[in-house]
């Protein structure tokens, strides 16, 4: 049973899909006629992508070859009445090495642009061969993170960094950030922005003002955090707005700019390259002339769009790429900060500015924070980023919140059962090219998922309503929907365990089994609750809270209770990274403590959170970084009173 839309409704009228046995969308046909048509080959990858209007009239085209691993060696391109054929080179770690211009291969081409790279991914050099010739020097620290860059069309170029890792200067051009590392402004001299981010990391509005004082100009976004990465919804300058929608995979399908409407249609590689009026009519169109970013108009007679690289938002005011965690340039194709999901031990070491792996025809970061590919990174940043996501009223305590996750992704087993058969039988055919196999029927699966929903909420309490909940169980169908064939099935228990481990390491919670079922005869007799303290706790140290709802579930620990006040006592007066030290030592503390005054005497119900610092001599930075994260908590819970001593 297929999950996917057959229908898409929005102001313009229905648009429908068509998709193959596989999963694979196939045609998508909008409600004005223009039709986008999609073929594969035996293992599910892109080999053609049409764009055809409502007279028949080709609107774009492309015909994709590639070698055995899957990178693109050659793509055939029609744009509009124009075609033409590019080549492309990889080395062995499947990093592109080259894109040979209007040519079926790159033997011998004389017009090609070619990039080499040191042993941890860092480009070293960009050459442009035949018309407009250049050659682009790049060159490194210690810590992958790029010191100059010259050669090339934009001169020298320099670059300065701070303890995080984040760029903060490139020549004149000066850069701020915020404590989660989010990009919060720039100044280059003729203007300054500010940019502004919730609690998720979603960018609200950017304003500017001028060098020389005058008007601020103010933008807001809105975003639909709904999707499985959050995508932007609308942005408005001014008097003027434009809305974006997006097809039911996350795509760009349409922008909104007064009674204007566009609909907007992709290459094989994501990248918006035409552009249409409802009616198919072109607008515009662009030719991929750099894998990293590169778009060149070849046909404008109406409006453009700011999602152009892998449908990601180009960022006017910072001159890069806005991919909601970090922001990317294409003159460098890396990231502007490290990133904050490394690779594990289990990967290839590849340094933490780097792009898609060097190889952005075949991987994309739409988030920032892992390649699309790597499911394990990006089902758990998508989890993570929801579970830090806390807002003052929100129904569901911290304790709530981890009970009711963790139960979630127990149920993605009820919906994986048939993944573990079907790999069985794959790995049992695979010399027969993954013949159909047969799997569990869905009443099956529905039948054990209701079961366990049925078990969940009786004995263990759970919300099966909780939005955690079913972002818990999201890991089962995200392991479906990127795992298709069989064979691929079996591996897909080892990314599951990853999944889980990598969930774990980033929660720092202690590993979450269920407690054995018991048979239906045998009711479960209610767990006894501990019964909170009494009287006044004054002087105690090393006080732990238990939580009297979950047995064996420990909240913290209160390292000194004195005046009325919940000590968090530190020695520390420098860190290695300031802001995962700040996250928790000061925010997850503070959670922690705010939680646990519930379970205390009455009298400490609304007891003072404080933070004491013992040890003099702290680092100016760090001793700044805490100083923020408090004000920012303060402001977030008005209600408490949270109190500082440093030594």
């Amino acid at each position: 049973m297929d999950s996917r839309p057959a229908t898409l409704t929005t102001s313009l009228g229905t648009t429908r899909y068509a998709v193959d046995p596989d999963g694979n969308v196939t045609q998508v046909t909008t409600p004005g006629g223009t039709v986008e048509a999609r073929t594969y080959d035996n293992a599910d990858r892109l080999a053609k992508l049409t764009v055809t209007g409502p007279a028949q009239q080709a609107i774009t085209g492309y015909t994709l070859r590639r070698d055995k691993v899957g990178n693109p060696t050659r793509v055939d391109t029609t744009l509009g009445s124009a075609s033409r054929s590019d080549a492309f080179t990889y080395d062995k770690a499947d990093r592109l090495t080259a894109m040979c211009y209007q040519v079926t291969t790159c033997s011998g081409a004389s017009n090609k642009l070619s990039f080499t790279y040191d042993l941890v991914g860092n480009r070293t050099a960009k050459k442009k061969s035949g018309s407009g010739s250049f050659t682009e020097k790049y060159t490194y620290n210690a810590a992958d993170q790029l010191q100059t860059r010259s050669g090339g069309p934009d001169g020298t170029q320099s670059y300065s960094y701070d303890e995080d890792g984040n760029t903060t200067q490139i020549s004149s051009v000066k850069y701020g950030y915020d404590l989660d590392n989010h990009l919060s402004s720039v100044d280059d001299g003729k203007k300054h922005t500010t940019y502004t981010t919730d609690g998720a990391g979603n960018r609200l509005s950017a304003d500017t003002t001028p060098g020389s004082g005058g008007t601020t100009t103010h933008t807001g976004y809105q975003w639909d955090v709904n999707a499985v990465l959050p995508l932007l919804a609308s942005e408005q300058t001014g008097s003027s707005t434009t809305k974006y929608t997006y097809q039911p995979g996350g795509a760009p399908y349409t922008q909104q700019s007064g009674a204007n409407t566009t609909l907007l249609f992709p290459d094989p590689f994501g990248n918006t390259t035409a552009l249409t009026d409802p009616s198919g009519a072109v607008q515009r169109l662009f030719q991929l002339t750099d894998p990293f970013g590169g778009l060149q108009a070849t046909a404008s007679s109406g409006a453009s769009t700011r999602l152009g690289f892998q449908g990601q938002y180009n960022d006017p005011l910072s001159s890069s790429y806005h991919l909601r965690d970090r922001d990317y340039t294409i003159a460098t194709g890396r990231f502007t900060s490290v990133d904050p999901m490394a690779n594990g031990v289990d990967q290839p070491a590849v340094a933490g500015y780097v792009y898609g792996d060097d190889n952005p025809l075949t991987h994309a970061d739409p988030s920032g924070d892992c390649d699309w590919w790597d499911v394990q990174c990006r089902v758990t940043e998508k989890i993570y980023n929801l579970w830090q996501y806390e807002t003052d009223g929100t129904p569901h305590t911290a304790q709530d919140r981890e009970r009711d996750f963790g139960a979630g992704i127990i149920r993605s087993g009820a919906e994986t059962i048939d993944g573990v058969w079907n790999g069985i039988v794959g790995i049992y055919n695979w010399n027969q090219h993954w013949q159909d196999k047969p799997g569990l029927p869905d009443s099956v699966k529905l039948h054990l998922a209701d079961d366990w929903d049925k078990f969940a909420g009786e004995h263990l309490g759970v919300d099966t309503n909780s939005p955690y909940y079913n972002y818990g169980a999201i890991t089962g169908t995200v392991m479906q929907l990127f795992i298709p064939i069989g064979g691929d099935e079996a591996v897909g228990g080892r990314w599951l365990g990853g999944l889980l481990g990598r969930v774990a390491e980033k929660l720092r919670v202690p590993k979450w089994e269920p407690k054995p079922t018991v048979p239906k005869d045998e009711p479960k007799p209610p767990a006894p609750k501990p019964k909170p303290p009494t009287g006044s706790l004054e002087g105690e140290r090393d006080f732990v809270v238990d939580d009297p709802n979950v047995p064996g579930r420990t909240i913290t620990d209160i390292d000194h209770i004195e005046g009325n006040t919940l000590w968090e006592e530190k020695s520390a007066t420098r860190a290695g990274n300031i802001q995962d030290w700040v996250n928790k030592h000061i925010i997850r503390k503070f959670n922690s403590y705010l939680d646990a005054r519930q379970y205390l005497p009455a009298f400490y119900h609304n007891a003072r959170i404080g933070f004491r610092f013992t040890s003099p001599g702290m680092d100016p930075t760090l001793r700044s970084a805490i100083d923020s994260a408090v004000a920012q908590l303060r402001q977030a819970h008005p209600n408490v009173e949270i109190v500082t001593e440093f030594a």
